[in-house]
């Protein structure tokens, strides 16, 4: 007789609602958790909330000093999308007006063009062509204005101030676009002062709809800043006016001498404010120690003696014991003021490449990219390609790909493009 004995051992974590409800805490931003606390205290008379300061910091968007915290913002994508439906839901289109809004605004490319047929988008949701056009329409007029554009051209007309610029534009787009200044000056000799005018207006336009997304904005924006922190020989790091709350003595009182019912009722409320109470003590812990461990190992960048080094969440976790999860969630909607400067936790995390000549993080490529495009002849700019070249021969092992990503995300046009803004310049400066 054979028998067949085949075992299996699985482990499951289950997790009880207060602890789903404590890693949720531990999510939340110092604002957040303190409107969590404001609308538990609603229904628990143990919460007592405690008067907070403010900690809303006001800092200059254009300011270096905010760079990182900036910089996180700039890489949202997600952001202008989901503020431009919430744009589309003030004006109260219907429902497939809005369904179609949605699709072109999701569909729109990295630079903020609309690169699929209106045809396409018409067969999609069974409809004309003109309505598609209606909604491409609306979303152009919304945001930074010009989102859903076709193409350049598309774009250029969309920014002109009056209709003689824009049959301007569109009977010679193809020599502005290539350049060809002169050749549109020997074609209307008697109105070379009117074309310059508007030569003069076009040089201002921006090349694609999210060029300057979140960039060159010089108004003060407020700040809500979770943890301070002091960096010099020693560091110092504490939560910024901490949310709190007391238990509430008066009621506490009342357990011993109450009726059975409103015994159970108040001994439930208590198990729940003393729950409360400890989460928010070991989040802070937490944030404590993962502030501490990222600010002590990108201690030379706050200062400003180096570039980021390579980080990953996994480095930290083994240097504060805590899982990599516990740490990503340590870092989400958290703002560090560190020696007077504002960074997102998140901006202290950094990728990159390790190579024969040691490591290089993501920040020290950009540093490097923004140096080689500054010094570049402005006549002749310098290619991703050679940007490539470049970095490699210095032992900075990178594909052209990633040079793109990183130039992208500085904010800086490629090649094409910033020939077209010098040649332009130099046009209207002879």
């Amino acid at each position: 007789m054979d028998f067949n004995l085949n075992t299996k051992l699985e482990q499951n974590l289950i997790l009880s609602q207060s602890l789903r409800y404590a890693i949720e805490l531990l999510t939340m931003s110092s604002y957040d958790l303190e409107k969590e606390i404001e609308s538990e205290s609603e229904g628990n008379i143990f919460i007592d909330m405690m008067p907070r300061k403010s900690s809303i910091v006001r800092s200059d968007c254009d300011s270096y000093d905010n760079f990182d915290f900036i910089n996180s913002l700039k890489d949202s994508k997600e952001d202008y999308r989901k503020e431009l439906l919430e744009e589309v839901k003030l004006i109260k289109l219907s429902d497939l007006d809005y369904k179609i809004s949605e699709y072109i605004i999701y569909s729109l490319d990295e630079k903020g063009y609309l690169r699929t047929p209106v045809e396409e988008i018409s067969n999609i949701f069974q409809t004309s062509t003109e309505l598609i056009e209606k909604n491409i329409e609306i979303i152009k007029k919304l945001g930074l204005g010009g989102l859903s554009s076709k193409n350049i051209k598309d774009f250029f007309i969309f920014q002109a101030s009056n209709d003689n610029l824009k049959d301007f534009i569109s009977k010679y787009f193809d020599k502005i676009i290539s350049c060809k200044f002169f050749s549109i000056l020997r074609d209307c000799p008697n109105r070379e002062d009117e074309f310059k005018i508007y030569l003069n207006e076009i040089k201002n336009f921006r090349l694609y709809p999210l060029q300057g997304l979140l960039k060159n904005n010089n108004e003060a924006t407020n700040v809500e800043v979770d943890i301070v922190a002091v960096v010099g020989d020693s560091i110092r790091v504490k939560i910024n006016d901490p949310v709190a709350f007391r238990i509430n003595d008066f009621y506490r009182d009342m357990i011993d001498t109450a009726p059975a019912q409103t015994k159970t009722y108040l001994k439930r409320q208590l198990s729940r404010a003393k729950f409360l109470k400890n989460s928010i003590s070991q989040r802070n812990r937490n944030i404590l120690s993962v502030s501490k461990a990222i600010i002590d190992y990108q201690k030379p960048f706050i200062l400003g003696e180096k570039p980021l080094k390579i980080l990953t969440m996994k480095l930290i976790a083994q240097k504060t014991g805590l899982s990599i999860s516990t740490v990503s969630r340590v870092v989400n909607n958290k703002n560090l003021m560190c020696n007077s400067k504002i960074y997102s936790l998140k901006s202290f995390f950094s990728s990159g490449i390790k190579t024969p000549y040691g490591e290089f993080s993501a920040d020290q490529i950009k540093t490097i990219i923004i140096s080689k495009i500054e010094a570049e002849d402005k006549t002749h700019p310098i290619s991703d390609d050679s940007l490539c070249e470049l970095l490699n021969r210095e032992g900075i092992l990178v594909k052209r790909r990633t040079i793109s990503k990183y130039r992208n995300k500085l904010g800086i046009l490629n090649t094409r493009e910033r020939k077209y803004i010098s040649t332009f310049e130099f046009f209207l400066n002879t």
